[in-house]
This record gives structure tokens, sequence and C-alpha cells, in this order.
């Protein structure tokens, strides 16, 4: 019988080596709108992501396979190809605790992108911590909690923008 615990780590190394290749560590800008007793009300979220886009449908299986062996959570989508273009997939984990756990288990492997890795897990950190804290930092219809600096820095530092305030 084999040792599953190495397995497992190998398994690991091998996906945070793809994902440190071929991965992106994302913020996505979603634009919202509700109803409320008051009307209607808009804003954005910002949600946490990590995608894989491969045009190799057998390592898009292994990866799956990994994300399975350790029980993260994800989505696979697949683009038709045309004249010019292969048929690709995407494996995709979002949300801020399916993506603070995926950093937490991929951060000693992950080499190349350790810095959007390390703000992505921060942001995820952050929200989960502002969430649990207290409802004072949702905003006045209790929708969407309030960004906080650490939030804003981490979109500015994964979006490449000088400024996160421009994206919230």
């Amino acid at each position: 019988m084999d040792n599953q615990q190495a397995k497992l780590e190998k398994q690991l190394g091998w996906l945070g080596g793809i994902l440190d290749g071929e991965g992106s560590f994302l913020l996505l800008k979603q634009n919202a709108r509700w109803n409320t007793k008051e009307g209607l009300h808009s804003g954005v979220f910002i949600r946490p992501a990590i995608k894989l886009c491969n045009t190799n449908i057998d390592g898009i299986h292994d990866v799956i396979k990994v994300l399975d062996a350790v029980g993260l959570a994800y989505h696979v989508s697949w683009r038709k190809g045309t004249k010019n273009w292969k048929t690709s997939w995407m494996v995709e984990i979002i949300g801020v605790k399916r993506c603070l756990r995926a950093c937490t288990l991929l951060e000693k492997y992950i080499v190349w992108k350790k810095g959007e890795l390390k703000a992505l897990k921060d942001y995820c950190a952050s929200r989960i911590e502002g969430e649990l804290n207290s409802r004072e930092g949702f905003n006045s219809h209790k929708r969407i909690p309030k960004y906080s600096d650490v939030e804003i820095e981490c979109v500015r530092l994964l979006t490449g923008r000088r400024t996160g305030t421009r994206l919230l």
C-alpha cells in the first residue's frame, strides 16, 4: 500500500506548478442590483477567483482529479474551437472561502506567482474577518460589506492599478 499523504503532496506540487505557469489568481468585478423596501440599489462585488484554461483535456482531467482529492469545489466550462482556435477548457475556483482554502493548500507550491497568491489570500482572509467581526462593516443597505484598506490594496496589487478605489 502506498503512502497517501506523500502522493497527495506530490499531486499538490504538480497542481501548484501548473497554476504557476498556466493559472491566474484574480479579483473579478461584478456589478450587482437588488431591491429593498427603499427601492432599487446597485453596487460592486469583488469576487476572488483562481482560473486555469488549457486546450489539453487530459491535463484538465488531471487537475480535476487533484481538486477532487483535496475536496475543493470547482466549475469546468469549455469553449468550442473555431477555424483558428482550438477547443479549450477552463477550471474555475470562485468565492472567498473556496479561494482562501485553495491558497492555503497551494501556497508552499507556488513560486512565480507567489505575490498574486498572497494578495488573493490576504483579500479572502480580510473579507471573512470583516464579515465575522460585525455588521458595522456593511453598507447602509446591509448588502455589500464595505471594502477595507487591506482589501483595496489587494485589488490594486492584483489588477495592476495605482489605486484600487477606481475599481470599487
